[in-house]
């Protein structure tokens, strides 16, 4: 019946409380959070976050048996498409509209970094893995 596992499931319902809770009700915002908010564009964010939570509400339906599953590695794809494509705009964000000072933009570019090194992953287990 689960496809990852109950604990997989329950792990998307808290993403999906996470996301309702900090970007579209705004409570209790951390510094970081109030960053993103106040210097991003409110459309592409709002896109950005609603197609996050229908991708987790069409795994989790599949995962319980309401849906049949079809495009279920497709969209666990996007979902995480969607995700590292949101962390490099937080990336640019913070590079574009965060302090000046050295430790700031070194964090910065290790976060690039390893959004980098994650798609890299990704795709090389794209073209290698061997099921």
């Amino acid at each position: 019946m689960y496809r990852k596992g109950p604990a997989f499931d329950v792990f998307l319902i808290i993403i999906c409380i996470y996301l309702i809770k900090t970007f579209f009700l705004k409570k209790d915002l951390s510094t970081q959070e109030k960053f993103w908010i106040e210097h991003s564009n409110p459309l592409i964010r709002n896109l950005f976050v609603f197609s996050v939570l229908m991708e987790i509400a069409y795994v989790f339906l599949c995962d319980i048996g309401i849906l049949q599953g079809v495009y279920y590695l497709y969209v666990s794809g996007l979902m995480l498409f969607n995700v590292l494509l949101s962390l490099s705009g937080i990336c640019f964000l913070r590079m574009k509209f965060g302090p000046k000072n050295w430790k700031y933009r070194y964090g910065t570019k290790m976060g690039l970094g390893a959004i980098v090194s994650m798609v890299l992953i990704y795709v090389l287990m794209y073209f290698f893995w061997d099921y």
